[in-house]
């Protein structure tokens, strides 16, 4: 299975093609491998996912934490570079900015931000695959 999601569009299709489903997991993340068996996360499970299969096809990948004011909720999204920038999957579903890619992370945080009105942006943190922390933004 992992041989055929070698692009983060098929990552997406897969995880959407296949019911996964969202399920809030507060107190532990699983997996890749147990999150495909099981087919129920939350954005840092598919997050995850996704920055794992696709840094296993050779992508530059990366993991954005983003922190709301007036909450301890956090919400992940999953960064590829591609081509002349990157694109990014929130929980099953992948954003390319319309095939010209972002060419900042805090313009993905600022376009996928806009999906949750009702929340307003406190901070973000950008983590490379080795879990180095990369750049840190504030609203």
């Amino acid at each position: 299975m992992v041989e055929e999601l070698d692009t983060p569009q098929k990552i997406s299709d897969y995880l959407i093609e296949n019911d996964f489903e969202y399920e809030v997991h507060a107190i532990y993340a699983p997996d890749p491998y147990t999150l495909w068996k099981t087919k129920r996360g939350d954005c840092n499970d598919f997050s995850t996912f996704g920055v794992f299969i696709a840094h296993w096809h050779g992508y530059e990948t990366y993991l954005i934490k983003i922190l709301y004011n007036g909450t301890f909720e956090k919400h992940w999204i999953a960064i590829y570079k591609e081509d002349d920038g990157f694109s990014f999957t929130d929980c099953q579903y992948y954003f390319n900015n319309y095939g010209y890619f972002f060419d900042t992370f805090r313009k993905i945080v600022e376009f996928d931000c806009k999906y949750f009105p009702d929340k307003k942006l406190k901070k973000y943190i950008v983590k490379d695959y080795e879990n180095n922390i990369v750049e840190e933004g504030y609203k």
